[in-house]
């Protein structure tokens, strides 16, 4: 089965995050974002760098795995979702996420990027 363009952004995104890179540089400028740990939405590149850089700084560990992935296209915009499962450790603990997640991306200079990321884990339990 062929990978399409959009649902590979979407992998390589979470690598980026495995890796523990910063995944910076896969955001549009004006990206809106679910913010799950201020439970507000995140809008702007400078607001992620500035709230997810230290997040990401006591991250370990971190394993992302995408499945049920759906790709819809809506003119120039292309929605990806799926289900996202991850663990990592933050702050010496352990940490399980299993979370229905939305992307819509856009090209912009020819590159992939996203708009919008929404991913809310489902609660433990």
């Amino acid at each position: 089965m062929t990978t399409s363009p959009q649902e590979q952004f979407v992998l390589d995104l979470f690598k980026s995050l495995d890796r523990l890179e910063p995944f910076f540089d896969f955001l549009t400028d004006d990206v809106i974002i679910v913010d799950e740990i201020s439970k507000k939405w995140m809008r702007g590149k400078q607001a992620a760098i500035e709230t997810w850089t230290p997040i990401l700084a006591a991250m370990e560990s971190c394993k992302s795995t995408m499945s049920d992935i759906h790709v819809d296209m809506a003119g120039d915009l292309s929605i990806v979702t799926g289900m996202l499962d991850q663990t990592y450790v933050f702050d010496g603990q352990q940490a399980t996420i299993t979370a229905p997640t939305t992307f819509i991306l856009r090209k912009e200079q020819g590159a992939l990027k996203a708009y919008l990321l929404h991913t809310v884990p489902f609660p433990e339990g």
